[in-house]
């Protein structure tokens, strides 16, 4: 059994919104055929789904932006993409896409170095507590990345093109002017 709260002591039993699995496939939207059950029934029957846990904490409205993280984060990444576009306008590179998306993820930032097609990530850090800001892209994250050029290269026809993985280091103290490292070539599509 997922708990995701605390467990409820035996005197006060957990009781659960369950939907049918097809609705919940579809989003949930169908709500005639919900019920309020306990834990013991849910377990009895498979093709339920557990939904939301009726308790004193209410679910807050699932967003179109659920996944983001709050204002001030985006703010502040946005802040950092822009201070990663202007450095790389001012190394000569030619920014072709900004916040690209795809079914996979988001590009920061796609450019031309001449001829080669350069796919940036861009990481905003306050200060270094947690490391600088080029340690966040992990292995997975660079896999991603990947995956997603691909996809970018294939919809735009430009396979043909050379390809680099850029990293901007972006660290942009509270107080203090913000510094802009770009790590060319931070990792090659090689092996995936």
């Amino acid at each position: 059994m997922i708990r995701d709260r605390p467990r409820p002591s035996t005197a006060t039993r957990a009781r659960w919104t369950i939907v049918r699995w097809d609705q919940a496939r579809l989003g949930g939207r169908g709500r005639s055929d919900a019920a309020t059950v306990t834990a013991a029934s849910a377990r009895q029957t498979p093709h339920y789904i557990r939904e939301t846990a009726r308790s004193r904490w209410r679910s807050r409205p699932c967003t179109r932006n659920d996944h983001m993280g709050s204002v001030g984060t985006v703010k502040f990444g946005i802040l950092g993409e822009n201070l990663a576009c202007e450095a790389l306008r001012r190394r000569g590179y030619a920014v072709l896409a900004r916040r690209y998306r795809t079914r996979v993820g988001e590009i920061d930032i796609v450019a031309a170095d001449g001829d080669t097609m350069v796919f940036v990530e861009v990481k905003a850090r306050r200060d270094t507590r947690c490391g600088v800001p080029a340690e966040a892209v992990t292995w997975w994250k660079q896999r991603r990345i990947i995956t997603m050029a691909r996809f970018y290269l294939a919809v735009h026809r430009c396979q043909h093109r050379p390809v680099r993985f850029d990293v901007v280091s972006v660290l942009a103290p509270i107080g203090a002017p913000p510094t802009v490292e770009i790590i060319r070539g931070a990792f090659t599509a090689e092996g995936w």
